[in-house]
């Protein structure tokens, strides 16, 4: 979305809105052209980090929604957003965090030690801290984790959970030696097995299906974080935090933290206003260019696992069910251009990027997509090829008659999906492809288009994490009874289904690579989803708000973040 990024989830989060993806460049920090913002070289993490003892204490920190939550378990399929991410680090418990390189570490508010018990079979106990508790005074449990091993296991198919990855292929998990000695047993070896865990909830609310799908509807009923809900209208779209006096962690510094619901599209004139006091600025050339002007403001810009994607449809009965059809139109696309046109001087060395798994910059990166590259003569042959033809006279191709005309679904209000989508379609008309564009109010485009699968085309952005490889199973998989992420319900005819099992059971990391990136081969042969740029972790803040801003692969820790004195 066009905010704060959530920097690693077990399950990778779809950004709807404009600017989104990320870019390795360098160049010195500086002023833009008649600028009155400095803008900072892009780096690993770019927060403005400063001592707590150094912020003042107290104040409120406005920051935007683009999309108001309707659905607050993160965990449920239509909760996982990075809207709700962002809101969550302040009131629900992660087990483990990420930090600026990639790497994770237990969060000890949580747990107090955790050890690999056993490899055959793989064991792992956590050691929960005594002092962790619901907002609801009952202790935090080995009960929590069961409760959510239940609801994402798959076994029951009344639970809605955005990804069963790794959780199916849990045993058990069990109490140890006391309440607070959490025991996890895997059936077979999950390499990524942390990116299991990142929000807990707690049981009272998450035992049932009734409960994990509907008790987090329109409301946070539990939470146990450094802030507490303080209030929350779901008409206007606000949710105002407060300290919670009963969080045993550090001391936030903030009194309290409003949430507004901004549209991607206004949230530029909203920080230029003082209404909001950060804003994402991804790829967006124009909101780049008016936080430039904002007085006492910075451009923060940090690498980050962030892309963004053109999914493509195989229903049937479109000419995309046509694999030929799908990668016939990678090839006539132009994603140099593309992103040259929508980064502009943001990210100057700006390429496509060739892979569905591993950034650039990130371990097991390796470019498999050159066979897909721009290259609109082959893309006519591979059309000609597959009975879309040009008739004389006739601009759009056509089969039996019918035309070939595609629709993109985008949502409103999103400057980069609506500017791509203008590209897509003057290049693929190129190639005698009637691309429609149909724009869909933003709250729907998730809930009624993404995640039903009605669409053929949709632009989008994905946000990784430092698990590649399980954090995408849901994606790539295909389960003709749980979809998962596999939006555009690609079929597999090429065996992704059991790559994806061995790379997720394979300890030995090289080896591990070597399968994840047979698995995008395998990706580029299904024409399951181009990617096209990654995306600028680059946000627009106030140069007094510390450790905030352009977090890479890291996550907000809010009881850090506050006003310079």
């Amino acid at each position: 979305m066009g905010t704060a990024r959530r920097h690693w989830a077990f399950t990778v989060a779809p950004l709807a809105v404009g600017a989104l993806l990320l870019s390795a460049c360098g160049g010195g920090a500086g002023q833009g052209g008649g600028s009155n913002v400095q803008v900072r070289e892009m780096t690993g993490n770019d927060i403005n980090p400063q001592p707590a003892d150094q912020l003042k204490d107290g104040g409120n920190l406005n920051l935007p929604l683009v999309q108001w939550p309707q659905q607050w378990n993160y965990n449920q399929v239509q909760g996982v957003g990075v809207d709700l991410a962002l809101v969550s680090r302040a009131l629900i418990p992660e087990v483990f965090l990420s930090e600026a390189d990639g790497t994770v570490r237990p969060n000890p508010d949580v747990l107090t030690e955790w050890k690999l018990l056993s490899t055959e079979p793989q064991v792992i106990q956590f050691t929960i801290n005594p002092k962790a508790r619901w907002s609801d005074g009952t202790p935090i449990t080995y009960q929590d984790f069961v409760a959510t091993w239940k609801a994402r296991n798959g076994t029951d198919t009344a639970y809605q959970p955005a990804s069963t990855a790794g959780w199916q292929d849990v045993s058990s998990v069990e109490r140890g030696a006391d309440d607070r000695d959490v025991r996890i047993t895997f059936a077979k070896v999950y390499a990524e097995w942390q990116g299991l865990l990142q929000f807990l909830y707690p049981a009272s609310h998450y035992a049932t299906p009734e409960q994990f799908n509907e008790d987090w509807v329109g409301q946070l009923p539990v939470t146990a974080g450094p802030f507490k809900v303080k209030s929350m209208d779901n008409t206007a779209k606000v949710l105002v935090l407060e300290r919670d006096p009963n969080w045993w962690g550090e001391k936030p510094k903030l009194d309290t933290i409003t949430f507004k619901t901004v549209p991607a599209s206004a949230q530029p004139q909203a920080f230029q206003a003082g209404d909001i006091d950060a804003v994402d600025i991804g790829p967006d050339v124009a909101t780049f260019q008016t936080i430039q002007q904002v007085p006492n403001a910075v451009i923060r810009k940090a690498l980050a696992p962030d892309w963004r994607v053109l999914n493509f449809s195989a229903r049937p009965g479109t000419p995309l069910a046509d694999v030929a059809v799908r990668t016939a139109l990678f090839k006539g696309i132009d994603r140099t251009a593309l992103g040259k046109a929508v980064l502009g001087p943001i990210v100057p060395d700006v390429r496509p990027l060739n892979n569905h798994i591993f950034v650039e910059g990130q371990k097991g990166y390796q470019d498999n997509g050159a066979p897909y590259d721009f290259d609109p003569q082959q893309a006519q042959a591979e059309l000609d090829a597959a009975g879309w033809k040009l008739a004389e006279g006739n601009p759009i191709r056509a089969k039996d008659g019918t035309p070939l005309r595609i629709t993109l679904t985008i949502p409103s209000g999103i400057p980069t999906s609506s500017n791509e989508a203008q590209i897509f379609q003057q290049q693929l008309k190129n190639i005698g492809v009637d691309l429609q564009i149909s724009t869909v109010d933003l709250n729907a485009w998730q809930t009624q288009y993404l995640q039903t699968g009605n669409f053929e085309l949709l632009n989008m952005a994905w946000e990784g994490t430092p698990f590649p490889i399980s954090s995408v199973t849901s994606i790539y998989t295909f389960d003709p009874g749980n979809v998962n992420q596999n939006y555009g319900r690609i079929p597999d005819t090429t065996g992704i289904n059991e790559l994806f099992r061995q790379a997720n059971e394979e300890l030995d990391e090289a080896k591990r690579i070597e399968l994840a990136n047979k698995i995008d081969q395998a990706a580029w042969q299904e024409g399951f989803s181009l990617p096209l740029y990654q995306r600028p972790d680059a946000w627009g803040v106030r140069k007094d708000l510390a450790n905030y801003g352009a977090f890479g692969f890291a996550e907000v820790d809010f009881t850090k973040v506050g006003f310079t004195r």
